[in-house]
């Protein structure tokens, strides 16, 4: 219910930050408690097939490749996360 990925849930849109760290909804806790630094972050929600409520969130911090979030990227991502959505729905 906390940070970006609460965020996400409570809001049902995608967030993408280029610097985590400069964005109030970051959750720098979890950073601590593990040592990781997030940078970028991408959360994206797993929405209901009728898009009342939202089953959790898909999260790809630091992509490997150092490049921005494109379009194309996001668009799966997104695709990605109404296919869990459904999927869940299904049980």
């Amino acid at each position: 219910d906390t940070g970006v990925a609460g965020f996400v849930v409570r809001q049902h849109h995608m967030v993408v930050l280029d610097d985590a760290h400069t964005d109030a909804r970051h959750c720098g806790d979890v950073d601590a408690l593990t040592g990781y630094t997030t940078k970028r972050i991408v959360v994206v929600p797993i929405p209901s097939e009728d898009g009342q409520r939202c089953h959790g969130v898909i999260e790809v911090i630091n992509p490997d490749d150092d490049a921005s979030f494109d379009e194309d990227r996001l668009d799966r991502l997104q695709e990605l996360g109404r296919t869990l959505g459904r999927r869940l729905d299904q049980g």
